[in-house]
Formats: C-alpha cells, sequence, structure tokens
C-alpha cells in the first residue's frame, strides 16, 4: 500500500508542479492544505487509524515533493519564497501541535503528516530547516517530545 501511495502522491506533485508551478505549490502550503486539515476534509466517515496513518503519509509526501520541485531542496536554490512559505507553513503545523488550533480531520492523518513532512525536511532538504525562525523550531521540537519523538525533534 506505501508504494502505491509514493506512486501516487509522486503523480500527483509531478502533475501540480508542471501545471502550475511555484505560485500553485505556495498555495497548497500557505492555504489548501490549513484548509484541509482545519475543515476535516468533508463528510467521510471515520477510518482506521492505519488507513488515516496512510493517508497523513500520501498528503506529507505529495506536499514535500511539490516543495522540493518548485524550490528546490539545496542551499543553492534558496528564494525568499521558499523561506517564506515554509516559515508560514510550519507557524501553523506549531499551532496545531500545540492545540491552539483545532484540525477537523483526525488525529491519526495529522500525526502522520507531520511526523512525515518533517521526517523528509530533515533528511531530504536540512536546508529547509535553516530558513525558519528559530522560535518556530524550538516550538515544533517541544511538540515532537510531547508526542515522544525525541529523534525528530533534535534533528
Amino acid at each position: 500500500a506505501l508504494a502505491r501511495v509514493k506512486q501516487a502522491s509522486s503523480l500527483g506533485a509531478s502533475l501540480l508542479c508542471i501545471t502550475g508551478g511555484s505560485s500553485l505549490v505556495q498555495m497548497l502550503y500557505q492555504e489548501t492544505l490549513p484548509t484541509w486539515f482545519l475543515s476535516g476534509n468533508g463528510t467521510k466517515p471515520k477510518t482506521a487509524a492505519s488507513a488515516s496513518a496512510l493517508e497523513g503519509y500520501a498528503i506529507a509526501h505529495f506536499s514535500f515533493l511539490c516543495g522540493a520541485c518548485a524550490w528546490g531542496v539545496n542551499a543553492s536554490s534558496f528564494s525568499k519564497r521558499r523561506a517564506q512559505v515554509v516559515g508560514i507553513h510550519m507557524d501553523f503545523m506549531v499551532r496545531a501541535m500545540e492545540g491552539k488550533i483545532s484540525l477537523g480531520c483526525e488525529h491519526a492523518t495529522w500525526r502522520a503528516y507531520a511526523l512525515g513532512i518533517l521526517a523528509m525536511v530533515v533528511s531530504s532538504a536540512p536546508n529547509w530547516i535553516s530558513e525558519v525562525s528559530l522560535e518556530t523550531l524550538k516550538r515544533l521540537a517541544t511538540g515532537l517530545r510531547w508526542w515522544h519523538e525525541p529523534e525528530l525533534s533534535i534533528a
């Protein structure tokens, strides 16, 4: 199932980047993803935790690949837009982890998304982390420790 999720999210990310470019990726990070997580993605019935986690990972993989295609992953591809958009999205993630905003999606979906995208950024695009404010990074690390994810919190 995970292999199919990766294939589908890779195809989706490729199509989004080719057709919409970096401005559509920016909209994905700043508007579409937060709205989706806040709204609870419609009226779909509750699913098993494993299916919800797979859904969260699929969204994380898709989102990360979109960002990587649009903005690159290394220091030479630095852009103010990438730094701004990633920073805003990380701030959203922090507020959700701290419980300051109420998410409408399944907790397993949110957790899989947050852990998945952070793990991908840390392992494949560490330069993105250096572009996020120190305060946001500290708050992310605290949230990850609350979730009992100490390895990711110190990365």
